[in-house]
């Protein structure tokens, strides 16, 4: 629950990033689905986080932004990171203004 989703693989695929697990705690973890083939781990983002929002970019990154960090916790993040299929990497970037 409270995952995001980016397009990806040139529309050949769907990244489903964080959210909650069984018992609603938020997980760091990714999956990456792809039609007709089985879902699989992608890369663990930096950190946990649910009720966020992502978008593929242009540049081949997708950027994470907003959500909570912790279940238990009302107050929402400004966090930004951005996933570079080039290098496999996420970055920090600057948060959001609120």
């Amino acid at each position: 629950m409270f995952t995001s989703s980016a397009v990806i693989e040139d529309g050949g695929a769907l990244w489903m990033l964080g959210g909650t697990d069984k018992d609603l705690y938020a997980q760091s973890s990714t999956q990456i689905v792809r039609p007709g083939q089985p879902t699989v781990w992608g890369p663990d983002m930096t950190e946990e986080t649910l009720g966020h929002c992502s978008a593929t970019l242009e540049d081949n990154t997708v950027m994470v932004t907003g959500g909570r960090r912790r279940s238990d916790s009302f107050i929402g993040s400004n966090m930004t990171e951005v996933y570079s299929f080039t290098t496999q990497q996420w970055t920090r970037r600057a948060g959001l203004n609120q």
